[in-house]
């Protein structure tokens, strides 16, 4: 039943939101801060309309959208540490000096931190996501949640230009993690000692889900677009 009130004072903290380090402080601040943001437009807000309206005036769109794209590149940043920290941990389990990476030192040292802040979460595997699966990404789906309650009070052109060309970036994301993708993939290969073990199945990066939710996310708007059309249509007609 909250009524956002303090314009000024949302938009400094969303001006400043680049300050909070999140590299390093993890996903726990954004993942509050949306929570509060998606308290104010929820679908049992008696002031939802009112509180989607006032957060589209600060830019509220825009801002999301660059939230989950930074989202996006450290949980991939994390995906690569993790691969490193398996590396390093078979290299260990074998006695064996540590393999060179490919990867350079300054951003083989941001993905090791990015991980050890928390910026990890478990791939969704590309077969349930395919069929309508949620890929499991609290932070990106919060992301995207916002989005959605926002935009279905108040939705113009420019926010969905800005909506594909945030999905057209994730592209570049993808192309960021598939090294990690791929090391994963020949650690867990060099790991197998049995030509027969089940292979892995092919998982979803942060990039591609972040993807996913801003795909999913313009159906739905086209969906609630074609429905008001419908709508408008039979009441207008005799």
């Amino acid at each position: 039943r909250w009524v956002f009130a303090d314009l000024d004072a949302m938009k400094y903290l969303l001006l400043n939101h680049q300050v909070w380090d999140m590299r390093n402080s993890g996903p726990d601040l954004p993942l509050r801060l949306l929570s509060v943001l998606n308290g104010l437009v929820a679908q049992n807000s008696a002031h939802k309309a009112f509180n989607s309206r006032r957060l589209h005036l600060l830019g509220i769109v825009k801002w999301t959208l660059h939230l989950m794209l930074e989202a996006a590149e450290l949980y991939t940043l994390g995906e690569l540490g993790c691969a490193h920290a398996e590396e390093n941990s078979l290299d260990k389990g074998a006695m064996s000096p540590a393999r060179t990476s490919e990867v350079p030192p300054q951003k083989s040292a941001a993905a090791s931190a990015a991980y050890a802040s928390g910026w990890y979460c478990e791939a969704p595997l590309v077969e349930s996501t395919s069929v309508g699966g949620d890929p499991d990404n609290a932070l990106l789906q919060g992301c995207k949640t916002l989005l959605r309650r926002v935009l279905t009070f108040m939705l113009t052109p420019v926010d969905l230009e800005a909506i594909a060309e945030a999905a057209m970036y994730t592209v570049s994301i993808s192309e960021k993690g598939a090294n990690s993708s791929a090391e994963r993939q020949r650690q867990m290969m060099a790991g197998q000692s049995d030509e027969n073990d089940v292979v892995e199945e092919e998982k979803l990066l942060p990039g591609p889900v972040a993807r996913v939710y801003l795909l999913r996310l313009i159906e739905e708007l086209v969906v609630d677009g074609v429905n008001e059309i419908v709508a408008s249509g039979i009441e207008k007609s005799p």
